[in-house]
């Protein structure tokens, strides 16, 4: 029983010194690797709010500008 014993706690200590080791790049990362903070200079070319989308609606949205020439480019491409 002894024996069982000493090798579960090797088996967690090995287990335990492996788990350090695949986290200590991410604890390195997240500590170590800081940028300087800068200003984002961007000012847009209309700035009425009422004419723009809010920005979580436009990430995901498919481009106005795909749609309304995808019918050209095609009708191009099929003349």
């Amino acid at each position: 029983m002894s024996f069982l014993w000493r090798w579960s706690k090797r088996a967690v200590f090995a287990l335990l010194i492996l788990i350090l080791l695949l986290l200590s790049p991410i604890a390195y990362v997240e500590t170590a690797c800081r940028g300087a903070q800068q200003v984002d200079p961007y000012q847009p070319i209309l700035s009425d709010p009422a004419w723009q989308r809010a920005e979580t609606r436009t990430l995901l949205t498919y481009p106005e500008w795909h749609i309304v020439h995808a019918y050209d480019d095609y009708a191009r491409v099929i003349r």
